[in-house]
This record gives C-alpha cells, structure tokens and sequence, in this order.
C-alpha cells in the first residue's frame, strides 16, 4: 500500500512540475520559433548547396562500419533521413518511413546517424531498432549540410535524380505531406 501511495505521489509530483514548466514558457515572451527541443544543431558555418528540384547521381558517405561508399540516388524513390539516436521525433520520422517501405516496396531508405560518435553509437541503435534501412554515418554534418538541414531529423527525398522534397524537423502533421511526395 505504501509503494502504491509513494508511486501516485510521484506521478503527482512530476505533472505538477510538468505543468509549472509549461505555464513558465507560456508566460515568456515572444520569440522567434525554435528547432525542435531535441535537434542537432549543424555547424556555425552551414552552406545550403541543393534545394528543391536540384538534380543529384550519388551522394559519398561513410557506411555504418565507417568504410567510404556511394548512395546512388539516379533511380526510383530514396528517403534520405538525417537523425540522432537520442532524438525521438527523429525515431517517429524514422516508424513513418518503415511504414512506407511496406507499402511502396521500391522505396530506399537512407538513414543517415549524425551521432558524434559515429558507428559506437549507431549499433546499440541499431540492435534494439530493427528497421530495414540502410545506414550511413555523417557525425560531422557535412551531408545534412549540403541540403540545408540544420538539425535533426532532417528528410531528403530524391526522385530519380531529382529532389523532390526537403524537410527539416518532424511533428504528425508532415506525415500526409511525406507520404503523398513519396507514394506519388
């Protein structure tokens, strides 16, 4: 009975301090929109290289055992997701994109760790995440850079050759918009 009550004091505690935390941002003011609370932040120095509509062959990458290699991006439809471990709207971009793959078969995904740590942090990730995506490692940033992405997750995706669709953060409501650019 005690655990029971030392629980339910616990769980009051914390949506009380919840609340508290909420009505003190309410309360601040003004300011222009920050990244999602989780993001990455690139570099200082971020140059946006491809937009939109830009045309790409191959993107060189290091691979999730850190060896240099080459996505080909020329053919069909490839999903370029930029994310960090850590980051759960990042893990909610990446369910949405195993999704689609069961649908739309063709479809390649790219899962791109920017984890400092590169490939010692990627493989825990990776055991307890069973997804069907090939991973790369950009811990530096240089490859969300190039399309803009200033933090994580960060979505790229390429239409034979071509992209197509560029998108930082994530929240539910891009769900429709990604699913529409890649099952289209």
């Amino acid at each position: 009975m005690k655990k029971r009550i030392s629980a339910l004091l616990f769980v009051v505690a914390a949506l009380l301090l919840s609340a508290a935390v909420f009505a003190a941002e309410e309360a601040a003011p003004a300011a222009a929109p920050a990244p999602a609370p989780e993001a990455t932040p690139a570099p200082a120095a971020k140059k946006v290289v491809l937009v939109v509509g830009n045309k790409i062959d191959k993107i060189s990458l290091k691979d999730a055992e850190e060896a240099d290699t080459v996505l080909d991006v020329q053919k069909g439809v490839t999903a370029i997701t930029f994310f960090n471990t850590m980051c759960s709207a990042c893990r909610q971009e990446l369910s949405l994109l195993e999704s689609l793959k069961k649908q739309k078969k063709d479809l390649v995904v790219a899962a791109i760790s920017v984890d400092v740590d590169g490939a010692k942090t990627l493989a825990p990730f990776r055991a307890k995440n069973p997804y069907t995506f090939t991973y790369f490692l950009d811990p530096n940033f240089k490859t969300a850079e190039m399309f803009g992405i200033p933090y994580t997750p960060g979505l790229v995706i390429v239409k034979d050759g071509e992209i197509a669709y560029i998108k930082g953060g994530f929240v539910n409501a891009y769900a429709d918009e990604i699913i529409k650019v890649v099952l289209k």
